[in-house]
């Protein structure tokens, strides 16, 4: 009798500890285990918040055998992954919200060496050269999956040059929100609960609070007379000064009583605003691109999105989505002021959905183990 893949996946973090890379495991998991022929379950370091964080994973079972990613919690891991029995191990990295300590970096070469069996490596950012063990840990993978298309780019440069050699593979991430159509009386309430004047349209930013993504920019592209802010979002332990210079900001004239900042929500109430926004304003100051699940969140509202970009310029009519050079205030508030409360019924058709991920993940962790007694997964 045929027996299911068992598919152990770890992550540096998981909800509900504000990470995108957590995030996006924590999706990952919840569409793998849709999948007939497939056990999941995720390690990770345990949390205060057991109960939302197991409401969120839907049903995958959770394997918490310490509190920090220490080195000196490996026979607590490596007693949890061997009571587990996976066939496969699926590692994330980085996870720089939670993650603390060589562990994460370890496990993956006590599994490779010593079990013989597949470790498939995702790197959502890539590794510099002067991470030693990091590099250690992505020389033992199997295969490297990347959610940027153009991640071969970086070899050239020395970048995750550990994992040049190895099979890559291109799967996409997509939105930890929900899409979201409200009514009437739900804008009226959102709009009401955030303090917005009426008739003034509401420009909003989602997504954690740190300097790349330029959330300072939006005090300057915004008009204080004619917009009203809201930021969904919080900060990260290595941004905690930036996250107070944001506030002050919204605290000083003109922006006092014309911003709201409301910290980290529920994924369902985040994207009841950005469905209810005017604009959702991402001023990335690396330039987006289809790696960032901000710009998949806000543009499955079929909210218009102004965004950047390093490669591409100006208003796509079927993503809704104005692309500007990056640090380029001028033409954003431009770019602003034209498409403020487009929206196009259909322009969320292309975005990335979890179902065709996880079913491309399936394909690539059969192909690895060819000759294992499992069921083969049904077709999404």
């Amino acid at each position: 009798m045929k027996r299911d893949l068992r598919i152990l996946l770890m992550s540096g973090s998981a909800p509900p500890i504000a990470c995108g890379v957590g995030d996006y495991t924590a999706c990952l998991a919840s569409e793998l285990d849709t999948i007939d022929g497939i056990k999941v379950a995720l390690l990770t370091a345990a949390s205060t918040n057991t109960s939302e964080r197991t409401s969120v994973l839907k049903g995958v079972e959770l394997i918490e055998p310490f509190s920090n990613w220490h080195p000196l919690n490996f026979f607590s891991a490596r007693c949890a992954i061997l009571k587990w029995r996976p066939d496969l191990l699926h590692f994330q990295w980085p996870a720089s919200a939670a993650y603390k300590g060589a562990l994460l970096e370890i496990l993956p070469l006590w599994f490779h060496f010593f079990y013989h069996k597949p470790v498939v490596l995702t790197l959502h950012e890539h590794i510099l050269p002067w991470m030693k063990w990091t590099l250690m840990m992505a020389k033992s993978s199997t295969v490297v999956t990347s959610v940027r298309p153009n991640f071969s780019d970086g070899f050239r440069n020395g970048l995750s040059i550990s994992v040049a050699s190895k099979p890559l593979h291109y799967i996409s991430n997509a939105s930890s929100l929900p899409k979201v159509k409200p009514s009437s009386h739900q804008v009226a309430a959102v709009r009401k609960s955030l303090g917005v004047e009426n008739g003034k349209p509401i420009i909003a930013y989602f997504g954690l609070l740190y300097p790349d993504r330029g959330v300072h920019q939006l005090f300057q592209i915004a008009n204080p007379d004619e917009h009203h802010l809201v930021i969904v979002g919080g900060s990260i332990s290595v941004a905690l000064k930036y996250h107070q210079d944001i506030i002050k900001l919204s605290q000083k004239v003109p922006w006092l009583h014309r911003t709201s900042i409301t910290g980290f929500l529920p994924s369902e109430e985040a994207a009841l605003i950005l469905s209810c926004a005017d604009a959702v304003v991402l001023p990335f100051l690396g330039g987006g691109g289809i790696w960032n699940t901000s710009i998949h969140g806000a543009r499955l509202q079929e909210t218009f999105v102004l965004t950047t970009s390093a490669t591409r310029r100006g208003y796509d009519c079927k993503q809704n989505v104005y692309w500007a050079e990056p640090n380029n205030i001028e033409e954003m508030r431009v770019a602003l002021s034209h498409y403020l409360g487009f929206r196009h019924k259909g322009s969320s058709n292309d975005v990335p959905l979890w179902p065709e991920i996880a079913s491309q993940h399936a394909a690539l962790y059969k192909s690895l183990l060819p000759n294992s007694d499992y069921h083969s997964p049904r077709p999404i």
